[in-house]
């Protein structure tokens, strides 16, 4: 708990991520990529999440997700996630950028 809190402290960027569609060869692909760029990339329970970083209760997330960090400012992790959206058929819950939440559109 304690780590996933200091995790989002340090957080300049966030996404939430849908696992529904996502096999697990192609989540360790992802994770992997994710990670070597400096990201963060760790699937959480709702409760859990809600309890380290409340504004996360904001999100619609239903069903198993990951979380997706940029702890830089880089955006380097979201390059993944764009880079491997359609191949991996990915769905986005939404996020959060500078304090803000975000809709998965936006």
């Amino acid at each position: 708990m304690a780590d996933l809190r200091n995790t989002f402290a340090q957080a300049k960027a966030a996404a939430f991520l849908s696992l529904r569609k996502l096999s697990t060869p192609n989540l360790l692909k992802l994770k992997q990529a994710i990670r070597a760029d400096g990201g963060y990339f760790s699937v959480v329970k709702k409760t859990l999440l809600t309890i380290a970083h409340p504004a996360a209760a904001e999100q619609p997330i239903t069903g198993p997700f990951a979380v997706v960090i940029d702890r830089t400012g880089d955006l380097k992790p979201f390059a993944v996630l764009g880079k491997h959206r359609s191949e991996l058929k990915l769905e986005l819950y939404g996020g959060e950028f500078e304090a803000q939440t975000l809709s998965a559109d936006e």
